[in-house]
Parts: structure tokens; C-alpha cells; sequence
């Protein structure tokens, strides 16, 4: 596997989330690995190694009338240009001892397993995907900050006795 390749999937691979977008995976790539490396040759890379990576396309719904008059027509009807915002992610399991908790490693795989087998073509599937995979990192988020917020409460909001 060459050097982009091998970098990326050791990003996704010690990243706390399942999936990371494109242009996230590119800057951490940039800053540590490449400088010159651009958001092409890294997907060329990534697509080079079908079983190492999945590249799931952030599908944008949009109304069939629209669709006819921008996007160019095939014999199946018309076609959604790429669009920006594709998420990677790793198909091996991370190796070693975890560095989460058990319900928090037992999310990221959910999220990751099911992005394993997905139907890439299908807008609903996709987008079901990436609703559960931004719910998800929105959680970490919360929960984040939670354990490490020490403020008061709003007015009107009260501590639970233990």
C-alpha cells in the first residue's frame, strides 16, 4: 500500500469517529504526511484500494424537475453530478485494545459496519447513513462536553442528587 493510503487509514483507523469527510482526511493528511496533496489524489489513492476503503457520496435529494434541467441525461433518466462532502471510511476494525469506552467503541463500529455495507447508489440509503453518522458525532460532542463543563445550569434547571 503506498504512503497516502497507509497514512489515511491509520488516521481513520486512531480517529474517535466512524467516518471522516474528504476534506477533513485531507488536512490532517496535508499537515502530517503531504503538503502538495490535493483532494484528487488523495480519492485516487483511497479508490485505489477498494478493500481497504469505502467512499460514500453525500447525496443531495432534489426535485426530479430541477434534476432533468441541470444534470445531464442517461437511458436510466437523469444523473446527480458529484457532489461535494464525500465521507471514507475504514473497512478493517482498528487493531489493539480500544481507546474508548465500551458503549462508545460499540457506536463507532455500529456507524462503521454500517457504512461497510451500503448501497452507495441508493440517495435514501446514503442519506439515512449520514444522518446516523452526524447524530452520532453530534453526540460526542454533547456528552464531551458535558463531562467536561463544570458551569452552572441555565435558570430553571437543577442537578440530579445521585
Amino acid at each position: 500500500m503506498d504512503r497516502i493510503a497507509q497514512a489515511a487509514e491509520d488516521v481513520l483507523l486512531a480517529h474517535p469517529h466512524p467516518a471522516l469527510r474528504l476534506v477533513e482526511l485531507l488536512e490532517v493528511l496535508t499537515e502530517n504526511v503531504d503538503r502538495t496533496l490535493d483532494e484528487e489524489r488523495l480519492r485516487r489513492a483511497l479508490e485505489s484500494h477498494p478493500g481497504r476503503f469505502r467512499i460514500l457520496e453525500a447525496w443531495r435529494r432534489r426535485w426530479p424537475s430541477i434534476a432533468a434541467e441541470v444534470a445531464p441525461t442517461s437511458a436510466k433518466g437523469p444523473a446527480l453530478p458529484r457532489q461535494p462532502g464525500a465521507w471514507v471510511i475504514a473497512l478493517e476494525a482498528p487493531p489493539g485494545p480500544p481507546a474508548q469506552t465500551a458503549s462508545g467503541l460499540r457506536l463507532r463500529e455500529s456507524v462503521r459496519w454500517l457504512g461497510r455495507g451500503l448501497d452507495g447508489r441508493s440517495q435514501l440509503a446514503v442519506g439515512r447513513w449520514y444522518a446516523i453518522a452526524v447524530a452520532e458525532r453530534d453526540a460526542r460532542r454533547v456528552i464531551a462536553r458535558r463531562a467536561s463543563s463544570d458551569e452552572e445550569l441555565p435558570a430553571g434547571y437543577e442537578r440530579r442528587a445521585p
